[in-house]
């Protein structure tokens, strides 16, 4: 069962102290220093966590574009450091690059492996304060404030205590560990008997989810409230269990990455095999595996790594010459085993998709889409200057049906090939990455990549990188979309592993963007490399 956020809950709520006044004036102020020590740690340990992933995302950014540029130049060092500077990055060598490449890696797995273990946080008077210290500080104050309000609410009723619940249990949301369940907990709470009501109160107030448990309550078996709020307690702390967890996903999809370069020769063979976290991996790849995958949406992080994991993994099972135990990653589980596991993923969180059969595709259409890309199509027989061109492409994909027929339909072949030739030309004309990101359509040269159906050269990527949030807009999902499908199929890699709302979001796209340079992609390349039958 996957619970959805309910409206009972609030960010405006978790910064209420109106309830206050709710209690004697002598306790006010009290009560008031108490909740500013909750507050005061819980928002450390947010902007940490923040802080955490962020140094992550732009290791992994690094890495990627270091990856692509080896993959594509690596065997022409003109070319190579001529991209380096068109890319505005640090004058390196192919080898230099290896070298530094090798160091990211290190740095985010070190990282990624901090992060999963806690350890991260904020220096103070000199020293880490960790993510764990804090949690620690945080069960204290917590501790304060729900035995100075256990005693104090022992006479009020359930609609004088609402305001406090709902306030204190947004609180509780906001936390970095709690999970989306906390909400329809909440919902449930409301209907409690008040006895049972108070004693909610009193475990929300002590502010980590780690607090919420069956055993803290007296009395649940005792109504029907109480079962029905049990079983969600019970669920609750399942998800928080599993969200803990989970965070073992970043260094995994780190470690498996390296493991398939290092075994296709990408990498230096001085370096290691990296092991897999086998506790880890057979938790993942469980019965649970669809709620471990739907915990991934909390953060862009996450849902790179889980992207990279499933469509990675899937080229392992899919593909037997992988099997041998000097080839593959996953130790003692058997490939039935983790291709059932996907197999899951696919049939619980994954939607159709249907591709139009681009020979009848004239005869589906509005007859104003026709003509509209009948326009199109003869406008770009015309020479233009970039910027009218750009200005072109833009309020073309705006026009979602005429936009779709011209970029799927084999009539406009040679269409899309001279667009392709004059958005490269465009390209590799300008001077550096930078003097295009500021151009207002900068999007527009993502359809030569859309065109060409194959991995992104590092030029587009750095591209991408460095616009991404003014490149991958709403107007253009759809083509994007049949992009990353159409390089996926390419590579036998299952549509619901790249294209899943249910997993990844609406951010699905800018992910396999950028990872379709990563592993997973790669892997079915490196096929070749080993010696395989592609």
């Amino acid at each position: 069962m996957w619970i959805k956020a309910d409206a009972l809950l609030s960010p405006n709520l978790a910064k209420s102290t109106s309830w206050v006044s709710l209690f004697a004036k002598k306790d006010q102020e009290r009560l008031r220093s108490l909740i500013v020590a909750l507050d005061k740690t819980r928002a450390a340990m947010i902007q940490d966590t923040q802080n955490a992933l962020d140094a992550l995302s732009v290791y992994g950014d690094k890495i990627i574009l270091l990856e692509s540029l080896l993959d594509q130049y690596r065997s022409d060092e003109a070319t190579f450091v001529k991209a380096e500077q068109w890319l505005e990055l640090p004058p390196l060598s192919p080898l230099e690059a290896q070298k530094e490449l090798a160091r990211l890696k290190l740095l985010y797995l070190t990282e990624a492996k901090t992060f999963a273990d806690y350890q991260y946080g904020h220096r103070t008077a000199g020293a880490l304060l960790s993510y764990s210290k804090q949690e620690e500080m945080l069960l204290k104050h917590g501790k304060d404030l729900a035995d100075f309000l256990s005693s104090r609410i022992s006479s009020l009723g359930k609609s004088a205590l609402k305001p406090l619940a709902v306030s204190l249990a947004s609180r509780l949301q906001s936390h970095p560990d709690c999970p989306q369940a906390i909400s329809e907990l909440a919902a449930l709470a409301e209907k409690l008997p008040t006895t049972l009501y108070r004693q909610w109160i009193v475990m929300v107030a002590r502010g980590s989810p780690a607090i919420i448990l069956p055993t803290a309550f007296k009395g649940l078996k005792d109504t029907l409230e109480g079962r029905e709020f049990e079983k969600s307690l019970l669920l609750y702390n399942s998800f928080y269990v599993q969200k803990k967890q989970v965070r073992a996903l970043l260094p995994l999809a780190m470690n498996l990455g390296m493991y398939t370069d290092r075994l296709a020769q990408f990498s230096g063979r001085e370096d290691p095999m990296p092991s897999l976290n086998q506790d880890f991996l057979g938790q993942f790849f469980s019965k649970e595996i669809v709620q471990y995958g739907r915990l991934c949406s909390t953060d862009t992080m996450f849902r790179r790594a889980l992207l990279e994991v499933l469509s990675l993994s899937w080229v392992y099972v899919s593909r037997p010459e992988l099997w041998q135990e000097d080839r593959w990653p996953f130790g003692s589980l058997s490939p039935e085993t983790i291709r059932n596991a996907l197999l899951q993923v696919r049939d619980k969180t994954g939607l159709e998709h249907t591709g139009k059969d681009s020979d009848t595709m004239l005869s589906q259409v509005p007859w104003n889409a026709v003509l509209e890309a009948e326009t199109f199509a003869s406008k770009l027989q015309k020479p233009q200057e970039l910027s009218h061109l750009l200005r072109l492409v833009s309020e073309f994909v705006l026009q979602n049906e005429a936009c779709s027929l011209f970029l799927e339909s084999h009539r406009y072949d040679a269409d899309r090939n001279l667009l392709f030739q004059k958005f490269k030309t465009a390209l590799y004309q300008a001077p550096s990455v930078s003097s295009l990101v500021p151009l207002s359509f900068n999007q527009a040269f993502l359809l030569m990549q859309w065109q060409s159906k194959d991995l992104l050269p590092p030029e587009i990527l750095g591209l991408l990188l460095q616009a991404h949030k003014n490149v991958v807009t709403k107007e253009l999902q759809p083509w994007l979309k049949t992009y990353m499908l159409t390089v996926g199929r390419s590579r036998g890699i299952p549509a619901d592993f790249l294209i899943n709302q249910n997993l990844y979001g609406t951010e699905t796209n800018y992910n396999l963007f950028l990872l379709a340079n990563k592993s997973g992609f790669r892997l079915v390349h490196y096929i070749n490399r080993l010696g395989l039958k592609d």
